[in-house]
């Protein structure tokens, strides 16, 4: 007699292609690492989803369905009870195992919350952001637990939001697809210009800006440096200009999104992070799996991806926000705190300066030799198999079977 899946109900928004919702896509098209079956629902926040998630999330769900819509309508926004009361119907419906909400405080509206199962909480960096008490008080509450994608991702949820249900560290895994078996430390050649790399969503919190300015320190310096960034978003425009502010149009590329980032990787020679905060960056995990250092700020999730002076360098944030806007006339919708992983506490918001990024550029590739030993520790680092994508199934689904009750020893 087959067994009976293993039922999980997933709350997620999928509109926008981001890390989280990458990981989802990946995560459901993964087979079970014992070969238990699992049947997945996905839950979508909004109907809409980004074009690239459309064919595996039906493929690889069991439903998939949105609590904005009911028999064909289009629920309206207010009042606000409605749509809640059509997820907890959904769910109940769905008679999942376990509940899932990935990165979002979902707000159900309910004390106490007819679930017909546990709820847990996978923070990806939701907690650093603002949210109106309500908002909190119908969400966090009721979770059983939570798994975080880092240690600080844990810390904020216990410093910022006083969380105390069990919190379980599930570190990302990095994409097979960038992973290479043939990839090999890096060596830098001394007649060509340093060539930097930045990849992600151009969106406030990434701060790109900055690596626009640090390429021009550079070559105030008299360093011949290039940078080539890797992405879009909001922030595109604002970039942009600063790039042509900045005289920086021969030397600063915007090359949109790339869909060979193997290759990205392995064209330039450092990788910058000029994120304000990250919870545990995957961007930062590629770009060493292909032998290239990188640089980024010491605070969040980066220590626990980079081993300053090892793989690269986590720098201190000088820079105020205050101080970024008016470098970079950019957006300034942050996080207003951090979490710094020497005290252990949550800190101000600051940036890395662009100086201290030239610094950094300047350490790790004024010896060769010494860039190449940090191209060999980053390689190594990133292909521990802690940050193996089958690592990471493991892991998760071993998370969420603590969580199932009877059917915890299938899983």
């Amino acid at each position: 007699m087959a067994a009976r899946p293993l039922r999980i109900a997933h709350l997620i928004d999928l509109a926008k292609v981001g890390g989280v919702e990458t990981l989802y896509a990946d995560f459901i098209q993964a087979p079970h690492p014992d070969g238990v079956p699992v049947a997945h629902f996905t839950v979508l926040d909004s109907p809409r989803m980004a074009a690239r998630f459309v064919q595996p999330v039906q493929q690889y769900s069991q439903q998939v369905v949105s609590p904005r819509q009911w028999g064909g309508v289009t629920l309206p926004r207010r009042p606000h009870g409605l749509r809640a009361y059509n997820r907890l119907r959904l769910l109940r419906k769905l008679a999942p195992d376990v509940i899932v909400a990935w990165n979002q405080f979902t707000d159900f509206r309910r004390d106490p919350l007819p679930l017909p199962c546990p709820l847990v909480y996978y923070e990806h960096g939701m907690s650093w952001y603002t949210h109106s008490p309500r908002q909190l008080s119908g969400f966090l509450p009721h979770i059983a637990g939570a798994i975080a994608a880092s240690e600080a991702a844990a810390q904020m949820l216990r410093l910022k939001h006083g969380v105390t249900a069990p919190i379980e560290v599930c570190l990302n895994p990095i994409r097979a697809r960038v992973l290479s078996a043939h990839a090999t430390p890096r060596q830098l050649d001394p007649a060509a210009p340093i060539r930097l790399g930045w990849a992600g969503r151009l969106v406030p919190l990434k701060a790109a800006g900055l690596l626009v300015l640090a390429v021009q320190a550079l070559r105030a310096r008299g360093v011949a440096a290039e940078a080539v960034i890797a992405g879009e978003g909001a922030e595109r425009a604002t970039v942009a200009r600063l790039i042509a502010d900045t005289g920086m149009g021969e030397h600063v590329t915007l090359v949109g999104l790339v869909d060979d980032m193997a290759a990205f990787y392995r064209g330039i020679d450092l990788f910058i992070s000029t994120s304000m905060h990250e919870t545990l960056s995957l961007v930062c995990l590629e770009a060493m799996a292909q032998g290239v250092p990188v640089i980024a700020s010491q605070v969040d999730g980066f220590p626990e991806v980079i081993q300053h002076g090892v793989t690269g360098l986590c720098l201190t944030p000088t820079l105020s926000v205050a101080d970024y806007a008016a470098l970079t006339g950019a957006s300034t919708a942050f996080a207003p705190q951090v979490y710094d992983p020497a005290s252990q506490q949550l800190v101000d918001t600051h940036l890395l300066s662009p100086d201290a990024l030239a610094d950094g550029v300047l350490a790790l590739t004024r010896q060769a030799s010494v860039y190449q030993a940090y191209s060999t520790a980053a390689l190594a680092a990133a292909h521990n198999p802690v940050f193996s994508p089958a690592a990471f199934t493991a892991r998760l689904y071993g998370a969420l079977g603590r969580y199932v009750g009877g059917a915890a020893a299938r899983v």
